[in-house]
């Protein structure tokens, strides 16, 4: 095969015992296995194995495992399927130390053909993830030979990865790879080495640690490299941009930043997300339903102050805006809100700038406040419709509410929101637990506009935010 590795075809296991390196890493609900894709991934190796006369002992991790061994995090539901797939008993050795008694005695009772499953081998701890010599030897005690079949592992230098095969060497063993190993390194051996081009390469998961060589090495071979999945926060903060509570590896921000800038001196893409999907935390169970908002991740600018335009759906629009917006920020409102209990500390600590719409001189004087704060960079935060909407779309915006970005010479954010209006106006006076959409859009830089352009701009945000308001009603309907 490609890449000069050894397979199962070009050993002979009669008799001898095998140990397999799978990945049984499988999503669990309540002890059951809601995806079985690794499992069956891994069966055509075992059953080469059995078929062959060879002794197969299985081994994977399954989990971080972060608070030591336990239950939920043992491979023994992985045996039951396993069973049901071969159609053949595999004998679970469910003690926690892996290589034990248990094991050794399980091992020693085997016949050409049969099937043990070993216990998590994380459950040892740093041992395994540390590629600890002890823990590898002791698993290269149990075989003859050696197969890896794990691709989805293959990249850590573990003890069941990596360690164990010094080992099987010293005795005279073989170590190679299983058949989903061998069709992996195929598609990319000739993928990279001699790719089709345009080439491009796609990486994410949840660890930039785990990637460091590939990113390099692919942005030397690939036209373009896209980065997806958690590991493309830690490039995003690298980029100087907010993450929330998002995956981020703190101690890579810079090899990320030299990763962009390689990329930029090599004349390659790399492509990072423009949006991303935004919840309260992680879904209990991992597969549960959970309600996502979606946000342009550079469209809430952190250095300079903007002023936000939104569209009005109930009370809660000023809280809800407010906890995204980065830097000072204060809102422009009719006076009538300081009626509002909830709301009257809230805005009146945040300087809001209270509209009298009864009084021509006094709405003007806060307008020329609104600039003033602006200058002294502070964002402002102005619902143009003049009123909550309560009805379907997006009422006609005043045009005499962008007059604070014009003078001031800021930036125009326009936001979007939807369903705000259910967590109090619909079920007054409760309040309700509901899912919202707040959409930040491309800010607009009036200082380049014609003069028709700036007369016309109340309409040009007003046809941006009506136009996601539509959109994104799919999202809460």
């Amino acid at each position: 095969m490609g890449l000069n590795k050894k397979t199962v075809d070009d050993i002979n296991v009669k008799g001898k015992r095998v140990l397999v390196r799978c990945d049984f890493n499988v999503p669990l609900k309540d002890g059951v296995i809601t995806d079985e894709t690794r499992i069956v991934a891994a069966l055509p190796t075992i059953k080469k194995l059995i078929n062959d006369g060879g002794k197969v002992i299985l081994c994977s991790h399954l989990g971080k495992v972060k608070n030591g061994p336990n239950e939920g995090e043992s491979l023994a539901p992985v045996a039951v399927r396993l069973s049901e797939k071969l159609g053949k008993e595999v004998k679970f050795v469910a003690d926690y130390n892996v290589t034990g008694e248990a094991a050794t005695k399980a091992v020693a009772e085997m016949k050409d053909g049969d099937v043990v499953l070993l216990q998590n081998t994380r459950f040892r701890g740093k041992e395994e993830t540390k590629n600890g010599e002890e823990f590898s030897k002791e698993l290269a005690d149990l075989a003859d030979d050696y197969v890896c079949d794990a691709f989805g592992s293959s990249h850590r230098a573990h003890a069941s990865v990596a360690g164990v095969t010094k080992f099987i060497t010293e005795k005279g063993g073989s170590n190679v790879v299983g058949y989903l190993m061998e069709k992996e390194i195929n598609f990319l051996g000739n993928a990279v080495e001699n790719p089709v081009r345009p080439f491009v390469a796609i990486l994410g998961g949840a660890k930039v640690a785990d990637k460091l060589n590939v990113i390099s090495n692919l942005l030397e071979k690939c036209d373009t490299l896209i980065i997806g999945g958690g590991m493309a926060f830690t490039f995003l903060k690298a980029q100087g941009l907010e993450i929330g509570k998002s995956l981020v590896d703190e101690e890579k921000i810079d090899y990320c930043k030299e990763m962009m800038a390689k990329a930029e001196k090599l004349g390659k893409k790399l492509i990072l997300p423009v949006d991303a999907a935004v919840a309260d935390a992680f879904p209990n169970p991992i597969d549960a339903e959970i309600p996502v908002d979606y946000v342009d991740v550079e469209n809430i600018p952190s250095d300079r102050p903007v002023l936000f335009v939104g569209n009005h759906r109930g009370f809660f629009d000023v809280i809800i805006s407010y906890t995204y917006i980065k830097g000072r920020a204060a809102y422009v409102a009719k006076k009538e809100i300081i009626k509002v209990p909830i709301l009257r500390r809230w805005v009146t600590n945040i300087r809001c700038i209270l509209l009298d719409r009864s009084n021509t001189r006094a709405a003007l004087k806060s307008i020329l406040t609104g600039i003033e704060y602006i200058k002294d960079g502070t964002s402002l935060v102005i619902f143009p419709e003049g009123t909550r909407n309560n009805g379907e779309g997006v009422l006609e915006f005043h045009a005499g509410s962008f007059k604070l970005a014009e003078k001031s010479g800021c930036l125009i954010v326009p936001v979007v929101q939807n369903n705000t209006s259910a967590i109090f106006e619909d079920q007054k006076p409760l309040l309700k637990k509901a899912h919202t959409v707040i959409e930040f859009c491309k800010p607009i830089d009036m200082s380049g506009m014609s003069r028709d352009e700036k007369k016309d701009i109340a309409e040009y945000v007003h046809n941006i935010v009506l136009t996601k308001y539509n959109n994104n009603q799919k999202l809460v309907n």
